[in-house]
């Protein structure tokens, strides 16, 4: 190529030629073919370059026939000197993070503090030096520094006391209420504990360093036994790694802080030790692991999981079960008879009623199993021979003809009656399975969607949509929702309906939830969602919304699927056959 800086067909050093020449010329003298590449990046450390293979593995000899590769090596350690005079990075994180220690803050340590700090967070978020120094001050026993011990290992150095430098900090106050005001102060009798900045260098973030430091300031604080509650304001980005923690995101924050939208967490210190995970099994947010196995999540186990486990125990649970106004197969489908011989307690939503009589009442057999304990709604869909029937093998049958509640609602009303212990006025823990939620009119599926945002609160999470094909139900927002479903993985082989006998009985197969699944936004936007066990995981990054994201034809890849969202979400998975 020609360059306009070298005349008509002159060469410069700044020319592509020149370039060429010179690449060609350190790679056919060195030993070592591995040296391709002469752009550095400043923020990789050196041993980075040497493990990406951008550096040869030995650079202590060179071929001295070449004077230019020489002094190109002679730049390369004269960049590693740099590299360790002025920021001793570890090239190992598990190195570094074993010389990781906690003390309190000084005033000296006020000003690497800002520094952090300041480098950390927007200019209107950040912590003034004011700030930050008022804190040391007042709440000296809530300001944490993560000091990285750095190692000496002059033989001539003969003083004991090792350089440490602040690679994080910790720094929070004591109020009464937690409110933009008091914030700003520090009341030494105050019961909440609100954390201002969890704050980690740059070069150290994503390691882990930020649950280490976290967990020890919240071990720490729980042996003053002064403080009730822990908050603290968090962006939706980070609500997964607060969980992680121990926190429970209560709320979309009042204070406003910045221009973003904040959560309130908090940590109830009151509660049994168990509800704060322990460090050794609690990982960084980065890394994309979220905890399982503890009380506080929302546990949603498949009803269909019984079928593949006949040896475990049945876990001793209320269940109900209601029936819709929409087509039904005759016989019942195996999947009817399961949730049906699951229930305790059998409703049909008025017109549901005829669909159950259609499925399952023949000319030739009218002594059937399938009677309902109780038919409900407005009754104008009901037939009068179906009323008839049912009556007289002992189903009651209920109108209620109020028209601003639908016949689902009716239905759920009655069960939630039946279950609630009137001695002590508590809910019992129960499920409700909703079967024929989805194939009819569209307007009815929504209707039955919206009573999952209705009724979550008085059943606990646990009402379930089901057809033949499909079920949904919803997650809880701001804490861990841990979902088993039986099928997940890449070994699917779905079989029909033809391998079931005229009682329904399967021929050798087992039916359940998976793997194919989705996450899905209804009512509003869903700010933060973290997953694990999901082929395509989601990280907490990207809203999910109407007109933006929606995750949608997502597989189950392992037994156990976790999400943490900041709002409700439905979970929604196919209804798989498979031969046992």
């Amino acid at each position: 190529r020609k360059t306009v800086q070298g005349g008509e067909g002159g060469m410069t050093p700044q020319s592509p030629i020149y370039t060429i020449i010179f690449i060609l010329l350190a790679a056919v003298n060195h030993h070592n073919s591995s040296l391709f590449c002469f752009s550095f990046s400043p923020s990789l450390p050196y041993s980075s370059l040497r493990e990406r293979r951008i550096l040869p593995r030995t650079t202590n000899t060179y071929p001295n026939s070449n004077n230019v590769q020489l002094k190109m090596m002679d730049s390369i350690d004269t960049l590693k000197k740099q590299r360790d005079t002025n920021q001793k990075t570890p090239s190992s994180t598990n190195s570094w993070m074993e010389h990781i220690t906690f003390r309190l803050a000084t005033k000296h340590d006020i000003a690497k503090c800002y520094e952090i700090e300041s480098a950390s967070y927007p200019p209107d978020e950040a912590a003034s030096l004011t700030s930050l120094t008022y804190r040391q001050q007042h709440a000296t026993p809530f300001f944490l520094c993560a000091m990285l011990q750095n190692n000496n290992n002059d033989d001539d150095d003969d003083n004991e006391e090792k350089e440490e430098t602040i690679v994080g900090f910790t720094c929070a106050t004591k109020c009464r209420t937690f409110t933009e005001e008091s914030m700003s102060t520090h009341d030494p009798n105050g019961t909440l504990l609100a954390i201002h900045s969890v704050v980690v260098e740059e070069s150290y973030r994503r390691c882990g360093l930020a649950s280490k430091m976290l967990q020890y300031y919240i071990s720490a604080v729980k042996k003053q036994r002064t403080i009730e509650r822990i908050v603290l304001l968090a962006k939706s980005h980070l609500l997964g790694f607060y969980v992680n923690c121990g926190f429970q995101v209560m709320r979309p924050s009042s204070i406003s802080h910045g221009k973003d939208l904040w959560y309130d967490l908090e940590i109830n210190l009151a509660l049994s030790n168990e509800a704060l995970p322990s460090s050794a099994s609690t990982q960084d947010y980065y890394s994309g692991n979220i905890n399982g196995g503890d009380d506080a999540a929302n546990i949603i186990r498949s009803p269909f999981l019984s079928l593949h486990s006949p040896k475990k125990k049945k876990q001793q649970e209320k269940i109900a079960l209601v029936i819709l106004n929409t087509p039904m197969s005759s016989p019942p489908s195996s999947i009817f008879t399961h949730l049906w011989n699951m229930a305790s307690f059998h409703v049909c939503a008025d017109g549901g009623a005829n669909r159950l009589y259609d499925a399952t009442i023949t000319k030739d057999n009218e002594d059937n199993k399938y009677i309902p304990e109780l038919i409900r709604g407005d009754l104008d869909s009901l037939r009068s021979n179906v009323e008839s029937f049912y009556k007289s093998k002992g189903c009651k049958v209920e109108r209620d003809s109020d028209q601003d509640t639908n016949d689902l609602d009716k239905a759920l009303q009655v069960i939630l009656k039946k279950y609630s212990s009137h001695e002590n006025n508590k809910e019992e823990e129960m499920s409700v399975y909703i079967y024929g939620a989805f194939g009819g009119r569209f307007d009815q599926e929504m209707a039955s969607i919206q009573a999952l945002y209705k009724w979550q609160t008085h059943f606990h999470n646990k009402i379930f949509l089901y057809n033949d094909e499909t079920c949904a139900f919803i997650l809880a927002q701001s804490i861990r929702n841990e979902i088993r479903l039986p099928f997940y993985g890449d070994d699917h082989d779905n079989h029909n309906e033809q391998d079931v006998d005229d009682k329904g009985k399967d021929k050798g197969l087992v039916h359940g939830e998976g793997p194919t699944c989705g996450l899905i936004p209804i009512g509003c936007k869903c700010d933060f969602v973290q997953t694990t066990g999901l082929k395509w995981n989601l990280h907490g990054d990207v809203p999910l919304e109407f007109g933006g994201l929606v995750s949608t034809s997502n597989h189950a890849s392992e037994e156990c699927i976790t999400v943490i969202c900041s709002e409700p979400l439905i979970f929604t998975a196919e209804i798989s056959t498979r031969r046992i």
